[in-house]
């Protein structure tokens, strides 16, 4: 008997269609959509476009409304606009957007958020994004007269075909400034972050130097000249002032004082053909001789270079990401820099890696698939 494997392959229920990853869901992110300058808008209207207006509306700002000010521009951290949840005479404001997705499958909100010390702001805010059963609280601190963003995340579930992404804040927008830009929603495949110990977490402690060829921080082995672990008293303003962290409450520097190469290295479980993403945070500074710059190379089977850049006191972090094609069922990620390290700080933390999509059939694994699809459909006209 003559089988079609792609009439058996339906019988039996199975699809080969690839489940794509990485396409931003959201309308409008980074709110560039009308063009203009700043503007007030009042809660409940659909604007600006692909977002609905809560509470009592938002501010849409350009790098010359706010913070600095006219004409010292302000930094924005994507495009030339951004959005802040503490309307200007109101307390209460926020905003939403309704996005289609998958039951069951699995995303991640990334978004930006900053504030300012400036003009009676007094250097703090609070956001509050919610979607499905998500909810994070996310408190912002920055004292000094310009935006300084800070990269932020929830993963959630989806549980219909529709969700709604909803950002809020109750500040005094007399004191307070609650701004956010680059909103991004992406579906992770459903893969669980492959990289262990992402946010160099454990073992838990202080700063420590850890030379090259050791197994100390869990899930990593050090390479070169090895790296430095800090928490957020030992590098850029330092005790007593904390340091921003990326995530958690440890990062850790490429480039180890007093040695000029370092690196850090973790072997991951992959499947050949499967496209995966790499994400991570990188961020220098410019304090106690550093002067403000920093180089990261990634190599996960492909080599990166990124070129950090901040000229301020406190550690800025910047999401950093890259794909490719797993050849083999492991994939070895390598951090590394050959930075001074008396003059630049090439920090890392939050990395994670994660499917981006079914991975392409092979002649083996579609031949296979055909024989189970053919079995299961033998048995269904048995019965």
């Amino acid at each position: 008997m003559n089988i079609n494997p792609i009439t058996v392959l339906g019988i039996a229920g199975f699809s080969l269609s690839s489940v794509a990853v990485g396409e931003n869901l959201i309308q409008n992110g980074s709110f560039e959509s009308p063009t203009g300058n700043y503007e007030l808008v009042p809660g409940g209207v659909s604007y600006p476009p692909g977002w609905q207006t809560r509470l009592n509306g938002v501010e849409i700002f350009t790098s010359t409304d706010l913070g600095l000010g006219y004409p010292y521009p302000t930094t924005i951290q994507d495009g030339v606009k951004a959005v802040d949840l503490a309307p200007y005479y109101s307390t209460g404001g926020g905003i939403s957007q309704t996005f289609a997705t998958t039951p069951g499958m699995k995303y991640e909100v990334s978004f930006w958020a900053g504030t300012e010390n400036n003009f009676g702001k007094d250097g703090t805010g609070n956001i509050v994004a919610e979607v499905v059963s998500a909810l994070g609280t996310f408190a912002l601190a920055n004292h000094t007269a310009d935006w300084v963003w800070e990269s932020k995340s929830l993963p959630f579930v989806a549980g219909s075909s529709s969700t709604t992404l909803t950002f809020q804040s109750l500040d005094n927008p007399f004191q307070h400034v609650a701004s956010i830009d680059g909103v991004a929603v992406v579906p992770t495949g459903g893969g669980a972050n492959l990289v262990g110990n992402g946010s160099f977490e454990t073992p838990p402690g202080n700063y420590e130097y850890i030379p090259g060829g050791s197994t100390y921080i869990n899930d990593w082995t050090t390479i070169l000249n090895g790296v430095e672990i800090f928490t957020n008293t030992d590098i850029g303003l330092g005790y007593p002032y904390p340091t921003t962290i990326g995530d958690g409450v440890k990062a850790v520097d490429l480039a180890p004082y007093t040695y000029q190469g370092g690196g850090i290295t973790q072997v991951l479980s992959t499947v050949p053909g499967q496209s995966y993403e790499l994400t991570f945070l990188a961020g220098t500074v410019e304090s106690f001789g550093k002067d403000g710059t920093g180089t990261v190379e990634a190599i996960l089977s492909t080599q990166f270079e990124f070129a950090l850049e901040n000229f301020t006191s406190d550690i800025v972090w910047e999401k950093k990401t890259f794909s490719f094609v797993a050849s083999g069922p492991t994939s070895t990620l390598t951090f590394y820099s050959f930075d001074d390290a008396s003059q630049h700080l090439a920090a890392i933390d939050n990395v994670v890696v994660r499917s981006q999509s079914v991975p392409e059939s092979s002649p083996i694994g579609m031949a296979t698939l055909i024989l189970a699809a053919a079995a299961i459909a033998h048995r269904r006209n048995r019965n």
